[in-house]
């Protein structure tokens, strides 16, 4: 019976589907798994998982897991900061357009990284899994009520900060200082304590995780490799671009003609787009004509056929082509609902 018992307690924790979904709730909305469908208490990591807010407006979620099926989840978003960074394995999400992904350790020539990405609006978030694939990450929400309540908005640094977390996915990648590494690594492995203790513990580091990356921001130029500033006024107009393009009202124009609107030269907002979004003006209305479809399909009932007018294609067998790239589904399967 010792035996027995014994094995029970070192076998890994693992989390339910359910849990998962509870939890997700903290920073975000309409959690689903696209793929598969999974039973309510079915098991879909193992190891462990922690979200927790620290503070208001200030959540932690670590994650030391092995994925136990190949699947697909998606989330509504909030808006907010967020800091995320790889500590061992893979991953591979997305924050609206933006698709982020980390290879396993070990592979030549490529190093792990951190990153920050501003939500300023709510978008959708998608994680893709591979059935056994492992992942021990730290990541950090920061809300405009922390960032407005921390002493950051009265330093020097806060006009660039406020810039970049009022434009809509923007997004910052360096490699982490040792110092960094070694703070995530206690906050994903903290010492023992009692939990309010415990949870001071985390936050004490996470602060300072926040503050690598918030100078990385102050230093924006510099770390994007950009040949001009994106300043405040610049930010605010790259943002009007977005919902321009996000709205479909420039989907027959030219460069000239959404220059003139946002009030830039087209070099100018050519450049400030790409610094920003990691994508051309083109591009990323290509993307956007793609998830307003993907809307369609999912939420409208819209037809294949609608949603290939809609995306700007004259051959379905194309537009599904570029879906199942964005996305990693047809737009049947899409169309079939969440």
């Amino acid at each position: 019976m010792t035996n027995v018992t014994s094995r029970r307690l070192a076998m890994p924790p693992v989390v339910s589907r359910d849990r998962l979904l509870s939890l997700s709730q903290l920073v975000g909305s309409n959690y689903r798994f696209q793929s598969p469908s999974l039973d309510h208490d079915q098991a879909v990591l193992d190891g462990h998982f922690q979200v927790s807010v620290l503070r208001p407006g200030l959540i932690l979620r670590c994650a030391d897991t092995r994925d136990l099926h190949d699947m697909q989840t998606q989330a509504e978003l909030k808006p907010a900061l967020k800091l995320i960074l790889l500590l061992q394995g893979s991953a591979d999400v997305s924050f609206g357009h933006r698709r982020l992904t980390w290879p396993a350790l070990g592979e030549p020539g490529v190093g792990q990284d951190a990153a920050l990405i501003s939500l300023s609006q709510p978008d959708l978030f998608v994680r893709r899994a591979r059935r056994g694939n492992a992942e021990r990450s730290v990541t950090l929400t920061l809300t405009q009520e922390w960032l407005l309540n921390s002493p950051l908005v009265d330093g020097p640094a806060w006009p660039a900060i406020e810039s970049f977390a009022t434009t809509h996915l923007s997004l910052l990648r360096w490699r982490p200082s040792p110092r960094m590494r070694a703070l995530a690594e206690q906050i994903s492995r903290p010492a023992v304590f009692t939990v309010g203790l415990q949870s001071l513990y985390q936050e004490s580091r996470c602060i300072e995780m926040i503050g690598e990356a918030l100078s990385g921001v102050a230093t924006l130029e510099s770390t994007l490799g950009c040949s001009q500033s994106v300043g405040p006024r610049a930010g605010r107009k790259l943002s009007v671009l977005r919902e321009l393009l996000d709205s479909g009202a420039a989907d027959d124009a030219s460069l000239a003609v959404i220059a003139r609107q946002v009030g830039m030269t087209v070099n100018a907002m050519q450049s400030g787009f790409r610094a920003l979004t990691g994508k051309a003006v083109f591009e990323y209305l290509r993307y956007s004509r793609l998830e307003r479809a993907r809307r369609a399909l999912e939420r409208d009932g819209a037809s294949v056929a609608e949603a290939t007018v809609i995306a700007g294609y004259s051959s379905t067998a194309n537009f599904s082509t570029a879906f199942r790239r964005e996305f990693g589904l047809t737009p049947r399967q899409s169309q079939g609902g969440l």
